[in-house]
């Protein structure tokens, strides 16, 4: 991996890399290091196999996912290891980590099961046996989680309460508001996409079809629907939008802004949509696989057709940034990686640095310009 200016080998095959206020740090399956950003010096490791890292929001606590922990940055000691029955939640399959907004919880999501633990001692406040493969958010009063439909929470204070009401299929759920997907065969349209608050206020809800309901693309602010018109779906006042009739191939989408792409998978084929006029801005014979906004009005772009910046209002190309597989932004800075290396450009697209001549699998920036770059084939 390489940091800044300097390399440093990690073992094994990099889970994940999160870039703090003055640190960054890695984890493998075969061992966690940290990094100090200014110096590039590597400050500590530990050779053990780990899934997830974040760092707080204060930048004063790292924590780790695999053998679920918390590190002090300032010693470098780990304050706590969790342990769920006398046993370190190692065994449980540890998939991500994460903080509450005001860093006094932690949420540990695994293959079977999701558990809220007080950030300052590693207390295990509640578990709940439940897949829900990343689908879960703090709110104001603990965590919402999703799985297989259903919704449930934890409370900070350690309750565990099913939200879900019968003939209710929970799609996604965020801070304030859920979806669902609604079915009631006493009505004329039966099946209704549904937006709700916590406290069961209903904001919006649209009708749809069995042919529709199985949805390419939803979040809780949009959902997109392709069953040869594509329905653009805002959650905040219901209102929907058709962006076009387009072939019914056209299945994969992703909302980025104000951007609807919608791809093909088959043919690899790619349609850029204003989600706010339905105006068809551009089509790009292959897919891009990483997207990233620079600033309000770029976008960076990049997949097995190269990498590239698009302008935002018309979807053109501004500049091309050669042949790259993934791209991240941090402010007006663009990393773009893949089998030919690592580039730094600018807004405009002129080189800052070029980072690696080698194959890059991974990458990241930070605001203050810092890079963790992990090569493929090899340790990192």
């Amino acid at each position: 991996m390489k940091v800044g200016n300097d390399d440093f080998r990690i073992r094994g095959k990099i889970k994940e890399v999160a870039i703090g206020r003055d640190r960054v740090a890695a984890v493998s399956d075969q061992m966690l290091a940290i990094f100090d950003a200014a110096t590039g010096a590597c400050c500590h490791r530990v050779f053990k196999s780990e899934s997830s890292v974040a760092f707080s929001h204060d930048g004063t606590s790292l924590a780790v996912g695999g053998h679920a922990r918390v590190i002090d940055l300032q010693t470098l000691e780990t304050r706590w290891e969790a342990k769920i029955d006398s046993s370190p939640v190692t065994y449980l399959g540890v998939d991500r980590i994460r903080w509450s907004p005001d860093d006094q919880f932690l949420a540990i999501d695994g293959y079977d099961r999701i558990v809220l633990l007080r950030a300052a001692t590693g207390e295990v406040i509640a578990t709940v046996h439940a897949k829900t493969e990343g689908r879960f958010a703090f709110t104001p009063t603990g965590i919402i989680f999703v799985e297989s439909g259903r919704m449930g929470t934890m409370s900070f204070a350690g309750e565990v309460a099913d939200l879900t009401k019968p003939d209710d299929f929970v799609i996604a759920v965020a801070s304030d508001v859920y979806l669902m997907q609604s079915y009631n065969p006493r009505t004329p349209q039966p099946l209704r996409l549904v937006w709700r608050t916590y406290d069961g206020t209903e904001l919006a809800g649209v009708p749809i079809t069995t042919e529709t309901m199985r949805m390419p693309d939803a979040n809780c602010d949009r959902v997109a629907l392709v069953a040869g018109d594509v329905l653009s779906i805002n959650a905040r006042d219901g209102s929907v939008r058709t962006l076009g009739s387009y072939d019914r191939r056209f299945k994969k989408t992703a909302f980025v802004g104000s951007r609807l792409f919608i791809g093909d998978a088959d043919r690899g084929e790619l349609a850029i949509i204003d989600v706010d006029t339905g105006a068809r801005l551009d089509a790009t014979p292959t897919a891009p696989s990483s997207l990233a906004f620079v600033g309000a009005t770029k976008l960076a772009c990049a997949g097995v057709s190269g990498a590239v910046i698009r302008d935002v209002a018309t979807g053109n190309v501004v500049a091309d940034l050669g042949q790259y597989l993934r791209v991240k932004v941090a402010g007006e800075r663009i990393l773009v990686w893949g089998p030919s290396g690592a580039k730094v450009f600018d807004a405009m697209g002129v080189v800052i640095a070029e980072l690696a001549t080698v194959p890059i699998y991974m990458g990241a920036i930070g605001f203050d310009g810092v890079v963790a770059l992990a090569p493929s084939g090899a340790a990192a």
